[in-house]
C-alpha cells in the first residue's frame, strides 16, 4: 500500500532526467573526431562519424520527447518509477560510449552490434518505465502488443543485418527508429487515416 507521503515530486524527476539527457548529448558531441586538415575533404572523410552522431542525437531527442509526452500525463510517481527512470537513464548513458566505438571502427561488426544491442536494452528499459508509471497512472496508454512486436522484431532484423554487414545495419537504424516513432505516435495523434 502506498501512502500519500510515499509519492515523489514529479517536477524534480523531470528536471533530473533533463539534466542527465543534456549531459549525454554533450558527451556525444565532444567525442566527434576532428578533421586532421582544414580542407573540406578532411571533413567529409569523417562522414560516417557525423552520420552516427546525427542518428544518435536524433534518437536521443526523439526518446526525450516520448519521455516528455509520457510525463505530461503522469499525476503520481513513487520510488519504483524513480528507479525505473534511473535504469532507463543508465542505459541511455551508454549510447555515447557505443557511438564513440563505432566512430573509431566504422566498418567493424562488433561496435555496430553492441550499439544496436544498447538501443534494444534502452527500449526495454523504457517499456519498464512505462509499466512502472502505469501502476500509479492507469489512464496512460501504452503501445499495443502488435506494435511492440514490430518494434522489437525490427531490432532483431537490424541486429542480424549488422552481424552480416555492419554498414547496412547502421543504415537501417534510422529507418527502424522512424518506423518505431510512427508506431508509438499513431494512436496518440490519430494518424491512422494518414498511414
Amino acid at each position: 500500500i502506498i501512502r500519500r507521503n510515499d509519492y515523489l515530486n514529479k517536477a524534480r524527476l523531470e528536471a533530473f532526467t533533463d539534466a542527465i539527457i543534456a549531459i549525454v548529448l554533450t558527451v556525444l558531441v565532444l567525442d566527434l573526431p576532428r578533421p586532421q586538415t582544414p580542407s573540406v575533404r578532411a571533413l567529409f572523410a569523417e562522414w560516417q562519424s557525423i552520420y552516427v552522431y546525427i542518428i544518435t542525437f536524433t534518437l536521443l531527442i526523439s526518446i526525450w520527447l516520448n519521455h516528455h509526452d509520457l510525463f505530461v500525463q503522469v499525476k503520481k510517481i513513487d520510488r519504483v518509477v524513480f528507479w525505473a527512470n534511473s535504469f532507463w537513464l543508465l542505459c541511455q548513458s551508454f549510447i555515447p560510449f557505443m557511438a564513440s566505438w563505432i566512430t573509431k571502427f566504422p566498418h567493424s561488426k562488433w561496435p555496430a552490434v553492441f550499439y544496436i544491442l544498447t538501443g534494444f536494452v534502452w527500449m526495454l528499459a523504457y517499456q519498464l518505465l512505462v509499466a512502472a508509471v502505469r501502476r500509479l497512472n492507469p489512464h496512460i496508454h501504452r503501445m499495443s502488443s502488435p506494435a511492440l512486436s514490430v518494434v522489437f522484431g525490427g531490432f532483431l532484423v537490424v541486429l542480424t543485418v549488422a552481424l552480416i554487414n555492419p554498414d547496412v545495419g547502421l543504415f537501417l537504424i534510422p529507418v527502424h527508429a522512424f518506423a518505431s516513432v510512427i508506431l508509438a505516435t499513431k494512436r496518440k495523434w490519430h494518424l491512422r487515416k494518414y498511414f
